[in-house]
């Protein structure tokens, strides 16, 4: 193991037996910073029960990530509001690549989500996650009560590309399925 204090070159000889290897010039730019903090990201919308990506990362005391997550431990996620699962639940070293991390959260009410992640020394808090009943229909439409009791009693489904498109025009397919 070896940890440089300071940026610059080296170089290192080693001798096995009676070969000697010497490496080409290292250049050392920087020591890796250690762990300060945690982050979690989303895109800030989650649709119910539809698995959403939330991104962890480990950063340093100015918020830059680091790569370095060597004795981290584990990592609990859970919500510190609204209800939601997370696959997988807990996450350790072997989860990050570079200090990134992803998981899964599937929220599953219409409550704002907030995440909280959870070491033995490090815990972080998300911003709020807003719900989504469609990709199109956010929480605050006029409309929303509506569709959201329509779409928990199977009778409105949406589009394939998880929109409901509110505004537009039912055709008469659309009219018949919903009544029968």
């Amino acid at each position: 193991s070896f940890t440089p204090l300071n940026p610059g070159s080296l170089q290192i000889s080693l001798q096995y037996q009676n070969t000697f290897v010497k490496t080409d010039p290292i250049t050392i730019f920087g020591k890796i910073k250690n762990i300060a903090n945690l982050t979690i990201e989303s895109d800030g919308e989650f649709l119910i029960n539809d698995p959403e990506q939330i991104i962890i990362k480990t950063v340093d005391e100015n918020g830059i990530v680091t790569p370095s997550v060597l004795g981290l431990g584990t990592i609990k996620l859970q919500t510190f509001s609204g209800k939601a699962t997370f696959n997988p639940e807990t996450i350790n070293e072997v989860y990050f690549k570079q200090g990134v991390a992803v998981v899964e959260m599937t929220g599953e009410t219409l409550d704002d989500i907030k995440i909280k992640a959870s070491t033995n020394n490090l815990d972080a808090l998300s911003a709020a996650i807003k719900a989504k009943i469609f990709e199109d229909i956010g929480i605050d439409s006029n409309h929303a009560q509506a569709i959201q009791f329509l779409k928990e009693k199977n009778i409105l489904q949406g589009y394939p590309d998880k929109s409901f498109r509110e505004y537009q025009n039912v055709s008469r397919v659309e009219s018949l399925k919903i009544v029968l």
